[in-house]
């Protein structure tokens, strides 16, 4: 068993999936590579934090929701497609694009603000 990729189902049980719960994937040492599908809409707080060998997050233009602190000491390449209808990224930062809400900001970089 492989526990370095994980490709989010997007069906389990006979039921769509459509979120990633509350601290759903937390403290997975090993998590190096996460593919979520297109179909879920919502990314809950605390998701993939303290994953730390996480360097590779791809999330589609399905999401709409991300809440606190998902990736929190995760050092994810985080991938959204340019034209992601909520979603942005500059300089390896996520911001929801509405709001303007600063999702992550890349582990390791060491300004002291980041202005958008």
């Amino acid at each position: 068993l492989d526990t370095s990729y994980l490709n989010v189902p997007g069906w389990l049980g006979g039921k769509a999936v459509t979120r990633i719960g509350k601290s759903a994937f937390a403290n997975s040492y090993n998590l190096a590579t996460v593919i979520i599908p297109n179909g879920v809409t919502a990314i809950e707080e605390y998701a993939f934090s303290n994953c730390s060998k996480l360097t590779s997050v791809t999330i589609p233009n399905s999401v709409k929701e991300i809440g606190a602190n998902p990736f929190k000491r995760t050092p994810a390449n985080i991938q959204v497609s340019a034209n992601h209808p909520y979603l942005a990224l500059e300089d390896g930062a996520l911001f929801h694009k509405e709001s303007k809400r600063l999702i992550t900001y890349p582990q390791g970089n060491d300004a002291s603000e980041y202005i958008r």
